[in-house]
């Protein structure tokens, strides 16, 4: 099968172009289509290879995990106005989320940049808020 020897470099550069339901189901195949379909042990192991390399590369490719982690989070990605590359930001994203599930929030301070800002946001509390 072609997708089997395709570089996981190329699939993940593919699968980064899906919709976020479209990736979530890559991580999600199963090898069975349905209960009635009948599959010779040839191509049991060819899907099950499948759904292997397809999770495998989800998983392994930060840009896909990080548009996984903000699409989760209710947030959307501002790479302008951060040098930090997608690994940090992915790092950052989590260590959020983190904190807003056991209430940890950190004891520093976050500059936010206030370039293209709308007054419909404002920071209130330490929190940046609508």
């Amino acid at each position: 099968m072609m997708l089997l020897c395709s570089p996981v470099e190329v699939l993940a550069q593919m699968i980064e172009k899906l919709d976020l339901r479209s990736i979530l189901r890559c991580r999600q195949v199963n090898v069975f289509q349905s209960h009635s379909e009948l599959l010779t042990v040839a191509n049991l192991l060819v899907k099950s290879k499948v759904c292997k390399l397809l999770l495998r590369v989800v998983d392994s490719s930060i840009s896909i995990q990080y548009a996984i982690e903000l699409f989760a989070s209710g947030v959307l990605d501002n790479a302008s106005s951060t040098t930090l590359n997608k690994a940090q930001r992915l790092t950052t994203l989590r260590k959020l989320n983190t904190a807003w599930k056991y209430l940890h929030l950190p004891s520093n301070s976050v500059k936010i940049p206030n370039k293209n800002l709308t007054t419909a946001y404002e920071v209130s509390g330490g929190l940046f808020i609508q």
